[in-house]
């Protein structure tokens, strides 16, 4: 067994150093009771021996959080239709088959020079119903984009040594995982969920697996009839800092607000969650110190450009309360197929602004004075709904 603390001490070695360490061990005849407390070391009979061991730290392997999030709209055929800013997938043809390809891992690895082939690596899908259902041809994996191998269990992998060759790892989904998903109900979903990456020694299978999850995440929607909110910086957990002031600017937050159907959405609305409290009758973020012993309130305020071409604010606070923009400023985008006929995609911006310049917030919310950091964090939701759609 082996401690945090000493997983952070290798962490901060540099490749290619060393360190010495005693093993200790212990051997007797005699059957004693450990879970009595008794101990080999104790016995009338046995034998102690102590080794040093030196150890060299051959390799450092560093996963990229790239905090960027990719949207993917499928039809019922499973086809699929990337989103505005998923610079990271791009359509594949692999053989005959038709599908996504995207770069979900990003790594990067130091070495001594150490030749190993026993370390494989390879992507695990964690729902056994999409598992049984899918071919092997229809989730593959790469390091560069062109050659790829098929998922299948500790069967395909690549080693420790193809790692060396590239900074990336790839993964295909062809449309009948998509296809799948619908049939499954999973279509409303998230990559995160369905699969994982692990790590595999073959050598000492004993050690067990390593999971990891991607650099990145997709977010997966129906194309008939869905509803989705992003970061117009398509990053996964966006944030904000500034300073508490007279002319100190707003925390700006911007999203691309999504819904797609055989009919434009009867009724978007969106709300803001995180720590609130009311002040006075109007709803403030609360953000708070690291000890907990300061809590300062903030207003904050949701802003959309209206069909009329009107900005309108709402006061929100982050008291997780629904409010209406179906009159905002929509984007549509008509398309049609086969399977679902016609449809559209449309798209509209939101604005969330947490304001720094409000004589409240110079004050905690038990009216003390306050100076040093506090924070929070919260989320924003969107809900949409058709009427009288066949």
């Amino acid at each position: 067994m082996l401690s945090d603390s000493f997983f952070l001490f290798l962490e901060q070695q540099a490749v290619g150093s060393r360190f010495s360490m005693l093993i200790n061990s212990c051997q007797t005849r005699i059957n004693y009771n450990a879970s009595a407390g008794e101990r080999c070391k104790d016995q009338s009979t046995g034998y102690w021996y102590e080794r040093k061991v030196t150890h060299v730290k051959a390799a450092h392997l560093r996963f990229v959080n790239t905090n960027a999030l990719a949207e993917v709209f499928i039809n019922s055929d499973g086809i699929p239709t990337l989103g505005e800013g998923s610079t990271d997938c791009h359509s594949q043809v692999i053989g005959k088959v038709n599908g996504l390809a995207c770069k979900m891992v990003n790594y990067n690895l130091q070495t001594n020079g150490l030749s190993n082939v026993s370390i494989h690596v390879f992507p695990a899908i964690a729902n056994a119903s999409l598992q049984s259902a899918i071919k092997s041809e229809d989730m593959q994996f790469s390091l560069d984009g062109n050659s790829w191998k098929k998922v299948n269990g500790i069967s395909s992998y690549y080693t420790f040594n193809d790692l060396k060759s590239s900074s990336n790892i790839y993964v295909f989904f062809s449309s009948n995982l998509f296809k799948n998903l619908v049939k499954l109900g999973l279509s409303d979903t998230e990559s995160n969920g369905l699969f994982n990456f692990r790590f595999h020694n073959d050598l000492s299978p004993e050690s067990g697996w390593y999971e990891f999850s991607t650099s990145n995440r997709i977010i997966i929607k129906p194309r008939n009839f869905s509803v989705s909110i992003r970061s117009d910086d398509y990053s996964i957990a966006p944030s904000r800092e500034g300073k508490v002031g007279a002319s100190a600017p707003d925390l700006e937050f911007g999203y691309i607000v999504n819904t797609s159907g055989k009919t434009a959405a009867d009724n978007v609305q969106i709300k803001v969650t995180g720590p609130s409290q009311y002040v006075n009758g109007r709803p403030y973020c609360i953000f708070s110190s690291a000890d907990g012993q300061t809590r300062v309130p903030f207003p904050a305020h949701l802003s959309f450009t209206t069909s009329n071409n009107a900005e309108k604010n709402i006061a929100t606070g982050c008291d997780d309360t629904w409010h209406d923009m179906t009159d905002a400023l929509w984007v549509g985008t008509p398309w049609s197929d086969a399977s679902d006929g016609s449809g559209i995609l449309n798209k509209s911006t939101v604005k969330f602004a947490i304001e720094m310049n409000n004589p409240i917030s110079l004050k905690s919310i038990d009216n003390r004075d306050w100076y040093g950091d506090v924070s929070a964090s919260g989320e924003i939701h969107v809900k949409a709904t058709w009427h009288n759609v066949n």
